[in-house]
């Protein structure tokens, strides 16, 4: 349209061109009218099909340990593990030369024989009495447990002051003590046998120990139960030998 054009020809034009939708009030609002919105919507499309979701699989099938775990029950299964290492524990403690079909010398046998000829003793000596650690009452299945650990106190593993009962739980999940072993065996055995132990402990003894020095042990400690059920006594010279080697 060029700057002559008059007034009719602009009105000519003008009518032509496509009326536009109106605002439409709404409410006092003015709602605008979108051009896609006279459009025709088309689904959007894929390169390939949408799957449905599969479950999920893992490598391998969950463990027995990560179920019970699921279950609350890693602490049942930890027990039964403990018991059957004390079973097994306990059967080797019954193992001596002629059994196993070794000779007397054997330095293993002997070590188990002397260990279970010890402890035999301590559980005989204080089956009347409570847990040296703390005081309850022993239960079935009790232990005769170090005050001073056995296994880096080898000079004194296996002297009768060192060892007294104790309940199960307290040798397995507390560590052999549950605070009141010291204190008690004072009450016990007196302050010169627990300070004499206390000092052999700090002063790291290593003590290798021969297979004479097993059947020693062994031949004191079966003398020992024999004078509690009142069979005998124990000799001055058995004593004498005891005491040179624990």
């Amino acid at each position: 349209m060029g700057k002559g054009c008059s007034f009719e020809c602009k009105r000519d034009i003008a009518s032509k061109k496509p009326n536009k939708p109106s605002p439409v009030k709404a409410n006092g609002n003015v709602v605008k009218f979108s051009s896609f919105a006279s459009k025709p919507r088309t689904p959007l499309k894929t390169k390939s099909q949408l799957k449905a979701k599969t479950p999920l699989k893992g490598k391998k099938q969950l463990s027995r340990k990560s179920t019970l775990k699921n279950n609350g029950l890693i602490g049942v299964a930890a027990r039964e593990v403990k018991a059957a290492k004390k079973t097994k524990a306990e059967n080797k403690l019954a193992i001596t030369p002629a059994q196993h079909g070794k000779p007397n010398d054997d330095n293993r046998a002997l070590r188990i024989a002397a260990k279970t000829a010890c402890h035999t003793y301590i559980r005989l000596r204080d089956r009347f009495e409570s847990c040296i650690c703390c005081g309850l009452p022993l239960g079935d299945g009790y232990h005769a447990g170090h005050y001073k650990e056995s296994g880096i106190n080898s000079a004194i593993r296996y002297n009768e002051y060192n060892i007294s009962a104790q309940r199960s739980d307290c040798n397995v999940d507390f560590g052999g003590d549950r605070g009141y072993y010291e204190k008690n065996l004072r009450l016990k055995f007196g302050d010169d046998k627990v300070d004499w132990l206390n000092h052999v402990a700090s002063s790291k003894a290593i003590r290798k120990y021969t297979a004479n020095d097993y059947r020693v042990i062994k031949d004191y400690y079966t003398a020992k139960i024999k004078e509690l059920n009142g069979e005998g006594v124990v000799s001055e010279e058995l004593k004498a030998r005891y005491l040179k080697v624990a």
